[in-house]
């Protein structure tokens, strides 16, 4: 049987279809057949307006019908859309909805940022060895014992997931959402000029102050590995591989340390829009967005003192599929 999961969100909206299948062992496994990204930018200008954008829902319901058709095409048996937080705060999120259904019979779910955290983790760890933790290293800090914790951090385009958890266990102990994202925090600190010293500054100390309280219950917790994914991650790992073209396999489990991330964001500081589009592994259509997510990703590397982490290219569309299963 074939199941999907499609996620709405923020910057963009995607879809992963896959086969279930037994494997050696007897148990039922998801095998990855069709994965999809499109950059919709439904969420923009939402702190503003508190709507969603109209052009962006027009080509997102459009993005939605190409959806719905693969899903009739690959026979899929059972399905799952969620939205997340540009539907949870938008004001019109039900008349998006509604549409949605109207014009591509799809039902879209709208789900809590924590509910979104536990699927992001459950999904991001899967297939995740010990082989891979093995690349990386972190000290506990002071007064800490080895806890056997994953730390995932989820940066998306307008909210950021941290989940701490033991998968092996099935085991969740510390979930939180905060609403700070790549799209939202370029929109409010940043424009297509070359970002000048006085709006880095406020943008990194904006995201201090917002992940202060968060990040203080992870450390007292503590964690023995950080798991990375979403959009932001993916192509900082892309532009540290220099890699042209995506590739999923390359950047699935890549090692990405914090003095990478120091030396990208400094060069990305030093561009304009238009010179951001031609670097090597961006994606052109997240050029605007890629210094406010690397931003957050630089400070929550700086407070919880981590100095490398693995990225996932599995998300909460995997998480999604888990539950169907």
């Amino acid at each position: 049987m074939k199941y999907a999961a499609i996620d709405i969100g923020t910057n963009s909206t995607r879809l992963l279809v896959t086969l279930a299948e037994k494997n050696a062992e007897g148990s039922i496994m998801a095998v990855p057949i069709f994965r999809e990204m499109k950059i919709t930018r439904l969420g923009k200008n939402l702190s503003q307006t508190k709507k969603i954008n109209s052009v962006n829902a027009f080509s997102t319901v459009e993005v939605l019908k190409e959806y719905q058709k693969l899903l009739k095409s690959y026979n899929v048996a059972k399905y799952r859309a969620v939205g997340t937080r540009v539907l949870r705060l938008a004001e019109d999120s039900d008349e998006f909805i509604h549409r949605v259904f109207n014009e591509t019979g799809l039902n879209v779910e709208i789900i809590s940022g924590k509910k979104e955290a536990a699927l992001s983790f459950y999904g991001a760890v899967r297939g995740l060895g010990h082989g891979n933790f093995s690349k990386i290293s972190r000290k506990p800090a002071a007064g800490q014992q080895k806890s056997k914790n994953i730390l995932v951090v989820d940066i998306g385009g307008g909210s950021t997931e941290f989940i701490l958890g033991k998968p092996a266990e099935g085991k969740i102990n510390y979930l939180d959402s905060v609403d700070i994202g790549s799209v939202a925090l370029s929109e409010k600190f940043l424009s297509d000029a070359k970002p000048d010293n006085s709006s880095i500054v406020d943008l990194l100390h904006f995201i201090e102050d917002k992940l202060k309280n968060t990040l203080e219950k992870i450390s007292r917790t503590g964690f023995d590995f950080m798991v990375g994914l979403a959009g932001t991650v993916s192509s900082l790992a892309a532009i540290d591989l220099k890699i042209k073209k995506y590739n999923r396999e390359k950047i699935h489990t890549y090692v990405l340390h914090r003095k990478k991330v120091v030396d990208i964001f400094n060069r990305l500081c030093l561009t304009d829009l238009e010179t951001r589009k031609k670097i090597t592994g961006l994606e052109p259509a997240r050029a605007d967005i890629i210094i406010g997510g690397t931003a957050i990703l630089l400070k929550i590397l700086e407070m919880l003192d981590i100095e490398s982490f693995i990225v996932s290219e599995n998300d909460i569309l995997d998480g999604i599929i888990n539950g169907l299963l």
